[in-house]
């Protein structure tokens, strides 16, 4: 539905959700050491570690790509699973 319509206009909608530490998230309280080390690192989390995905959604080699979510973190990035791609799933 939506990827129909964007597609006809050549708009590829996607998200990047980065992993990192901003104002909204210090208050998340660390329980364990595995939470306090994800934090921690969270905290060393910067743009640059975030423009590649970005750079490449804009590029011609993301053409196929729309409606994603993406996480992005200091070494890793990868598709959320969303609502919407079970709905299309189940089709």
């Amino acid at each position: 539905m939506l990827n129909n319509r964007t597609a006809q206009s050549n708009v590829r909608p996607n998200r990047v959700s980065p992993f990192a530490w901003i104002g909204m998230t210090e208050s998340i309280p660390a329980m364990t050491e595995a939470q306090r080390a994800r934090i921690e690192r969270a905290k060393t989390t910067s743009p640059d570690k975030i423009a590649p995905m970005v750079a490449v959604l804009l590029s011609g080699a993301a053409k196929d790509v729309t409606a994603k979510s993406w996480a992005c973190g200091r070494t890793s990035y990868f598709v959320q699973l969303t609502a919407l791609d079970s709905l299309y799933a189940s089709r």
